[in-house]
């Protein structure tokens, strides 16, 4: 029900210190918990909301294009609502009275990591993969729900696979928990799409249709094995999970160990499809 509005990095001011020159991460320089982020699909969209942010971000758009081109007085700042000296923030929501605010912000911050003289987030490091991805979002380190036991290495699941008769792989299922768009770009042969948001969404039915509601909490942990050494148990019901980074598979791996014993074992593919690309298949799309 709500939207922002923000010119960022505006390649019209001039003068690189301008009020004019920040970034995202100079408004908002700590992002909340990778785990507390909703998807479009988990968190909703109100239709009209998008069509109103829409419209302003192409209204603020050609007002930017007018300015730049013009050395008029007639088209200057003031002009067209631009406020050369303060920035701000246009906040919108569909529930409040009124509708439509402004907000003063900071704008640029001295030590910004992205866009300050001594930034350590460049186009360079981004472009070459070199960025280590938990830190640019400001994570202290990736999200870790599971035990290492919990954990398998692209190349230890690529192994392992190999080693297995066709019996023994009736009993496993890959399961890629990304969105569908994201899995018809590339997967793992064999593998399986159950986005994360529907493990969630079926978690959160299997619990309201339960005599016992409230899944447990601190399920019972499953035994210990050296992947890369043992073969899969005997009938034993096995999913790996994996996720473009190796935070979603965590999150749903978690979810699923809750429930009624879908699976004996459910392990999670560690560093996700980048780290398949990186260590096992250097083909797979990057995107």
């Amino acid at each position: 029900m709500e939207g922002q509005l923000l010119i960022l990095n505006d390649t019209f001011q001039v003068e690189e210190r301008q009020p004019g020159r920040y970034c995202y991460r100079c408004v908002f320089p700590k992002p909340p918990p990778a785990d507390t982020v909703l998807t479009c699909g988990e968190g909703g969209i109100f239709g009209p909301v998008v069509g109103v942010m829409g419209v302003l971000m192409a209204t603020a758009a050609l007002k930017m294009l007018i300015r730049g081109k013009s050395s008029s007085s007639l088209l200057s700042d003031s002009t067209f609502g631009f406020p050369p000296k303060q920035p701000a923030m246009l906040l919108y929501s569909a529930v409040s009275e009124p509708m439509f605010r402004n907000v003063r912000i900071k704008g640029r911050r001295d030590n910004c990591p992205s866009c300050s003289t001594g930034a350590t987030i460049t186009r360079e490091s981004l472009m070459n993969g070199t960025m280590d991805y938990a830190a640019f979002c400001g994570l202290k380190e990736p999200i870790r729900t599971l035990e290492d036991h919990e954990r398998m290495r692209p190349l230890e699941y690529r192994r392992m696979i190999k080693r297995l008769t066709p019996q023994q792989r009736k009993n496993i299922v890959i399961l890629d928990v990304r969105p569908r768009t994201e899995y018809d770009l590339g997967h793992i042969e064999d593998s399986i799409n159950w986005p994360i948001q529907d493990i969630a969404k079926s978690s959160r039915n299997e619990a309201a249709s339960s005599e016992n509601p409230s899944p447990n909490p601190h399920p019972p942990p499953q035994q210990s094995i050296d992947w890369d050494k043992i073969d899969v148990p005997p009938n034993a019901r096995c999913a790996f999970m994996i996720c473009r980074r190796g935070n979603d598979s965590q999150l749903a791996a978690t979810m699923l160990k809750r429930r009624r014993a879908d699976f004996d074992y459910i392990v999670e593919i560690r560093g996700g499809l980048e780290a398949w690309r990186r260590d096992v298949d250097p083909t797979f799309p990057d995107y």
